[in-house]
């Protein structure tokens, strides 16, 4: 193999890597669920959440009134559908917390472009955000009414593109 060949080699190797490092997607979340009393309504959620295509499989805890849910490697989440599957299922979401590797990501002020969305970084500020952590979902669909009534004053859209989901999100 001549020198030319390895340096070629090695080169796309390495954007081979860089293209796969700078790839993030959100592969599972902890849901919590208000109301969640019996195992037929642990597996009423677990159907209305399996309906969404991006979903791979979900565990219910049936003793905490939580799960996890699981998403397909590949796929764009949409954390709003997730919530609605819940809804339609009859019950109501508590918390929907996940854990995101930040250090890949561009930042904005408290804005974080993420998977095609952007998550607005309530109270800590971005410089506390460069590292792998959990975060969990702010907004009226993915919390009780009393919190949401206890936050919704903060939650003003920072984040400047008008074609992209911005979700609230706070730092564990």
């Amino acid at each position: 193999m001549s020198y030319k060949s390895i340096i070629k080699l090695t080169f796309f190797c390495f954007c081979c890597l860089a293209s796969s490092i700078g790839k993030s997607q959100i592969t599972q979340i902890f849901l919590g669920i208000n109301g969640l009393t019996c195992s037929q309504c642990s597996r009423s959620v677990e159907m209305s959440l399996l309906k969404l295509n991006f979903v791979d499989h979900v565990e219910m805890q049936l003793a905490k009134a939580e799960g996890i849910v699981f998403f397909k490697s590949g796929q764009k989440v949409d954390l709003d559908k997730v919530a609605q599957a819940v809804f339609d299922a009859g019950f109501a979401v508590r918390f929907i917390k996940m854990e995101l590797d930040l250090s890949k990501n561009t930042f904005s002020g408290n804005c974080i472009n993420y998977e095609g969305n952007y998550f607005q970084v309530i109270g800590k500020q971005n410089n506390m955000l460069k590292s792998k952590r959990e975060i969990k979902l702010l907004g009226k669909n993915f919390l009780p009414t009393k919190e949401w009534k206890e936050v919704r004053s903060q939650l003003v859209s920072a984040c400047t593109s008008m074609d992209q989901k911005t979700y609230f999100i706070e730092v564990q």
